[in-house]
């Protein structure tokens, strides 16, 4: 399950929940403890040591058998440069002796990035800057400006044709 592109130094929350073979809701036989979790970076096959700085996992969240939530702070990083911009994770659930109606489980229980789907020079980001930011009109001319988050740097100018039945767009 993707849960989402997250700023850098995040607090990322997965929700998962666990059952028995019948379907019926069921908690771990013994508590979780933060070994029984690894985070890969891409499709490296080198696993974050997990520690109780980097998550805090909660069973049977709000009273509610079988249902967790794993927090992973992503500003504490004890690997240098592990959380990082640019890069998908992948959160593996790897118990050691803890079982499932009497099974022992794993389960990739999520997948998350860090500002990795849209750059600031993307697409999308400028035109929610055209749409959202300052814009003059030149009033003999008709072109418009668009401007980038400073007001000052124009990022995009419309510029009426003689027939002013069209608009080129013309980015800066």
């Amino acid at each position: 399950m993707y849960v989402g592109d997250f700023a850098v130094d995040s607090i990322v929350h997965i929700w998962f929940s666990t059952n028995k073979a019948d379907g019926t809701k069921e908690s771990f036989s013994a508590a979780l403890e933060d070994a029984d979790f690894a985070i890969y970076k891409g499709s490296s096959l080198t696993q974050h040591t997990v520690i109780a700085s980097v998550v805090t996992f909660v069973e049977d969240m709000d009273g509610m058998t079988g249902v967790h939530r794993l927090d992973i702070d992503t500003s504490v990083d004890s690997h240098s440069g592990f959380f990082a911009v640019g890069n998908d994770y992948s959160v593996v659930l790897y118990p050691d002796t803890e079982t499932l109606d009497g099974k022992a489980v794993s389960s990739v229980i999520g997948h998350f990035s860090i500002e990795n789907r849209f750059s600031s020079s993307s697409v999308v980001q400028k035109a929610a800057k055209v749409i959202v930011n300052k814009a003059v009109q030149n009033k003999s001319t008709g072109a418009i400006d668009y401007y980038d988050n400073d007001e000052a740097t124009v990022i995009l100018t419309q510029t009426p044709t003689d027939s002013a039945t069209e608009i080129t767009r013309t980015p800066s």
